[in-house]
């Protein structure tokens, strides 16, 4: 997933994380930040919010500081 993170494929990247997940794997908070931030980065803000409902969804709060911040950056530029 970082390999495909680097090149900005988010799609590439988001397969990765489904088939993980659908073979039992549960996706880390380090996983869902790359995500996140990739999927920003590349303007797939959908796809960003699709990710952080994902979260919610296993339990796992996003980190609004930091999505924030990413948000931030990309409009920086």
């Amino acid at each position: 997933m970082q390999g495909y993170a680097r090149l900005n494929q988010a799609e590439a990247a988001l397969d990765v994380m489904r088939e993980f997940w659908q073979q039992g794997g549960e996706p880390d908070d380090s996983m869902f930040e790359v995500l996140v931030t990739l999927c920003v980065r590349t303007g797939e803000f959908r796809k960003a919010l699709q990710v952080v409902h994902a979260m919610d969804k296993l339990g796992r709060p996003a980190d609004k500081m930091r999505i924030k911040k990413v948000l931030e950056e990309f409009y920086r530029y």
